[in-house]
């Protein structure tokens, strides 16, 4: 009868050794794949911080050369601004850099120089406004690029526009059509008119 506890306490101790050798290897296992999950998270982590780097090197980049384009464009767009003449105090355009979530972006800001005010043109013009900013800001881009056609295109441009700035429009594009064709599409048979009269070529 001792011989047989004796037994079942080895066969007990036997599969108590059993299930820790078991308990080992997947411990072991466990703590491989651990190792290598964390191998995993430090190379992701690497790579995200290359890859937040590239992306400031890129916003900068961006910023740079949007602001150099913008740079030689906003004269001239701050110069068809003021023809406009479409707010009462906000008179003169330039652009503010920024940078939002490592993205270089430029701003349309507008000044009131007489009040020292100044503000986010999306936040202060109406628009229409906007609308006449934006015509401006094309122009000067097209007036500044180089192109073989010397053409400007304006898919119907006086949007949200009032009488006055349709005809402040009209004014700069006559000024205008020594230096590009002007080709204009409206649905306003009164406009189309008013500019066949006033848009004719200077030339056969």
């Amino acid at each position: 009868a001792a011989l047989q506890v004796a037994r079942r306490e080895i066969e007990q101790v036997q599969g108590l050794e059993t299930r820790t050798a078991a308990l080992h290897e997947d411990l072991a296992a466990r703590t491989s794949r651990l190792a290598t999950t964390e191998q995993e998270v430090q190379d992701l982590l690497d790579r995200q911080t290359r890859a937040e780097s590239v992306c400031s090197w890129v916003g900068n980049q961006t910023a740079a050369i949007s602001g150099e384009i913008m740079d030689r464009a906003a004269p001239l767009a701050d110069a068809l601004f003021r023809r406009f003449d479409v707010h009462p105090t906000f008179r003169r355009f330039a652009f503010r850099p920024d940078r939002l979530r490592e993205t270089g972006h430029l701003r349309p800001w507008v000044f009131d120089d007489l009040g020292d005010q100044d503000g986010n043109a999306v936040q202060v013009l109406s628009a229409a406004q906007l609308n006449a900013l934006a015509v401006s800001l094309f122009l000067a881009l097209n007036l500044e690029g180089t192109s073989r056609l010397e053409t400007a295109l304006l898919d119907d441009p006086v949007q949200n526009m009032d009488d006055l700035n349709v005809l402040s429009l009209i004014d700069v594009l006559r000024a205008l059509r020594s230096r590009r064709q002007i080709v204009l599409t409206t649905h306003d048979v009164v406009l189309a008119q008013l500019l066949q009269s006033k848009l004719r070529p200077l030339v056969d």
